[in-house]
């Protein structure tokens, strides 16, 4: 469980630090939305991508409303139900984060102050651990 009163904002407004909090509710042991439990085929390929070992980086793809954000998330609820520490997964929707526009480099922003205040450790260093670091 994170606690936000010992976090720094660093280069991120709090208003964005805040709604990265408010989307990643898994850092709080607050439950997450209920999602559909019916899987696509991609389902499975994907996972074993992402927990491979060997996958860097996977694109996920395709034109608006066919189910990307509804297989981000069940991959999410699937990494946390096996036992992936909720502080190894950051999820950041983009289009929902009004904060972000006009901020400068805000993938890197972002994904340095998940690494400072959420992992505890860079990206690189997960990536050498068992169960590595999660940007979706």
């Amino acid at each position: 469980m994170i606690d936000q009163s010992k976090f720094s904002y660093g280069s991120l407004p709090q208003a964005l630090a805040e709604d990265l909090m408010g989307l990643n509710p898994w850092w709080s042991a607050e439950p997450a939305r209920f999602y559909p439990s019916h899987r696509r085929w991609l389902f499975n390929k994907l996972r074993a991508q992402l927990t491979s070992g060997l996958t860097q980086a996977v694109a996920l793809r395709g034109p608006r409303r066919v189910g990307k954000t509804i297989l981000m998330r069940q991959l999410i609820e699937a990494f946390l139900a096996e036992g992936i520490a909720a502080q190894r997964i950051l999820y950041v929707p983009f289009d929902e984060i009004e904060h972000s526009i006009n901020f400068k480099d805000p993938i890197l922003a972002i994904a340095r102050w998940f690494e400072a205040n959420i992992a505890k450790q860079t990206f690189k260093a997960g990536a050498r651990g068992s169960n590595g670091l999660y940007f979706f």
